[in-house]
């Protein structure tokens, strides 16, 4: 698109390439804030899959330890 802005008049080229450039940042602040949001996702589920895994052997002990 910078190319095609090129050819334009000066005032319309400025313009286009601000919008440009605004549109280049909005898409790196999405393309962050999904990665942030995908890492969340990724690190719930890994602590959803330790204690699926952690809690039915803690809920043993502890019915061990009331036996005793």
């Amino acid at each position: 698109m910078d190319i095609e802005a090129r050819n334009l008049p000066p005032n319309v080229k400025a313009m286009l390439l601000a919008k440009l450039r605004e549109y280049k940042s909005n898409l790196n602040n999405l393309k962050s804030e999904i990665k942030r949001i995908a890492s969340t996702n990724l690190n719930q589920a890994a602590v959803m899959n330790y204690w699926s895994r952690e809690w039915p052997m803690l809920l043993q002990c502890q019915r061990i330890k009331e036996e005793d």
